[in-house]
């Protein structure tokens, strides 16, 4: 393992450290930005593209940034971030921002590599993160946020896997909340939703301008949920755009409706090859 260079060293810098995974575009590179210029924060980044974090650490003018690219996917690049984390003495803020989705249908051939990859990086990576660092969390009082989506309160047509391991992360961060709060540790849990980003696959609120202010969200929100919950203020699950938050209220009083208006949006979900969950079969029942 490399050893830090003196220079990357944390020793009497008192500025917040805090560690961003999927830092190298969409929301965690707007998290990152907003970190240096809100709380003059000490920024690790990781994500696999070692040229995008360097541009992240550019944008945001953190030019003592540690960078560690890695694939988060796996056991390795994990082991890799928490050595590197563990390096430097001190850790104040976890963003867990990384995640993957699919551009197929769950017939395909490829389906299960996908869900393996989201399995991984979506679920696997902040738990093995949450468990590995919680003890330099609790040294300073710190903030873990893990970045679900809307996908993790109902389950979106098309979406099966994706889903299922936003809703496994939701209810992990609920756990976590509840066992770490007495422990000084503040677990927040952000769920935006639709986010035009790269594997944005939401041709019609693309589409439809109507559609997208009401039921789309954008980096620059998200990336302010993220930081408002490390300075220890807002929700302990802020859902963005708020309209989402009705989710629950609507499953309990009225299922029926929300059912019709899962399918109908199976009609409107759109993969690389054309298809939509409709015709593929990949809709609630």
């Amino acid at each position: 393992m490399e050893t830090l260079p003196e220079q990357e060293m944390i020793g009497d810098d008192d500025r917040p450290v805090v560690l961003v995974t999927g830092a190298s575009s969409g929301i965690g590179r707007e998290v990152a930005i907003r970190m240096v210029r809100t709380l003059d924060a000490r920024l690790v980044l990781a994500a696999r593209r070692g040229e995008q974090l360097e541009e992240t650490a550019s944008v945001a003018g953190a030019r003592d940034a540690v960078l560690v690219p890695c694939d988060l996917s796996t056991a390795a690049g994990v082991d890799e971030l928490v050595a590197r984390v563990r390096q430097l003495g001190r850790l104040d803020v976890l963003v867990n921002n990384a995640g993957s989705a699919s551009d197929h249908p769950f017939e395909h051939p490829d389906a299960m590599v996908d869900a393996d990859r989201m399995l991984a990086l979506n679920l696997r990576t902040p738990i093995a993160l949450v468990h590995a660092l919680t003890p330099l969390l609790e040294q300073r009082r710190g903030t873990i946020v893990n970045v679900s989506s809307v996908a993790g309160l109902v389950g979106t047509p098309g979406s099966d896997v994706y889903c299922a391991t936003k809703f496994a992360l939701t209810g992990f961060s609920e756990a976590s909340r509840a066992r770490l709060q007495r422990r000084g540790v503040r677990v927040v849990c952000v769920q935006p939703g639709p986010v035009p980003t790269p594997g944005w696959p939401h041709e019609r609120l693309r589409s439809t301008p109507v559609l997208g202010r009401v039921f789309a969200s954008d980096v620059q929100t998200i990336a302010d949920a993220c930081v408002r919950a490390a300075r220890g203020k807002g929700s302990a699950a802020p859902v963005r755009p708020r309209i989402y938050a009705g989710i629950p209220l609507l499953r309990a009083l009225a299922p029926w409706l929300l059912r019709r208006l899962l399918v109908r949006a199976a009609g409107h979900r759109r993969y690389a090859d054309g298809s939509n969950a409709a015709r593929t079969g990949d809709q609630p029942t």
